[in-house]
Order: C-alpha cells, then sequence, then structure tokens
C-alpha cells in the first residue's frame, strides 16, 4: 500500500490543506484534511479500468463555499464538545446496583431451587 501527501491549497490565514492519496491492489483514494474529506475513491470497473466513485470537488475554494460537506467526515460543528468533561460515576453507580439486584435475586432464585429439588429428592 502506498501513500502520497502533496499540498491541496491554503485557507485564508495560510495553513495549508493537504490531500493523502493511498493505493493498494488496484484501489486508490484521496483525503483532503479539510474536515477529513473523501475527495476520490477510484475503483476498477467491470472490464477492470479504474474509474472514480466519489463526487468530489477540485479545489479547496470550492470545498469551502459549498454548504453540503461532500465527502466530510466531520462538519461545521465538529470539536463543539472540546475541553468538556463527563462524570461516568453516577451511571456506573446505577449499573452497580442494577447488577447487585439480579445477583441478589438470582441467588435467592438459586436457593429455593436447590431447596425444592432437595425436598423432592427425599420423596
Amino acid at each position: 500500500m502506498g501513500t502520497k501527501n502533496r499540498i491541496f491549497g491554503h485557507m485564508p490565514d495560510g495553513t495549508a490543506v493537504e490531500e493523502i492519496a493511498l493505493s493498494g491492489g488496484g484501489l486508490s483514494c484521496g483525503v483532503i484534511t479539510y474536515g477529513g474529506a473523501l475527495r476520490t475513491l477510484t475503483v476498477p470497473d467491470r472490464a477492470g479500468r479504474p474509474v472514480d466513485v466519489v463526487l468530489g470537488l477540485d479545489t479547496l475554494e470550492d470545498y469551502r463555499t459549498q454548504d453540503k460537506f461532500l465527502g466530510a467526515l466531520v462538519g461545521r460543528y465538529a470539536n463543539r464538545i472540546g475541553g468538556k468533561t463527563y462524570d461516568y460515576m453516577p451511571p456506573l453507580i446505577g449499573i452497580a446496583c442494577i447488577y447487585l439486584f439480579f445477583v441478589v435475586i438470582l441467588t435467592w432464585l438459586q436457593g429455593k431451587l436447590e431447596r425444592r429439588l432437595g425436598q423432592s429428592d427425599r420423596r
């Protein structure tokens, strides 16, 4: 599998946007670092000729001006929860309580079943 990087364009602040091309086994794809957009995906057709099957745009400016986020893995709300935290203890405590409840119930049922089976063996 081969990889190639190239500069696809520059953002207004001068940040470079790259296109990473991956290829191998008759397949290839191009992904740009602007939204992780899949720009090209080339696969063999029925006759074995390579054909691009993705609706990708030609320039970075085209990606910046369109509003459909074509091929993008992340949209305009990416990182909106950046820097946030999640308190995972209350859900874990709830799960532990439910687990404990089921263990107690199953242990009680097991004892009851063993007693009933023990009584039937004595008869």
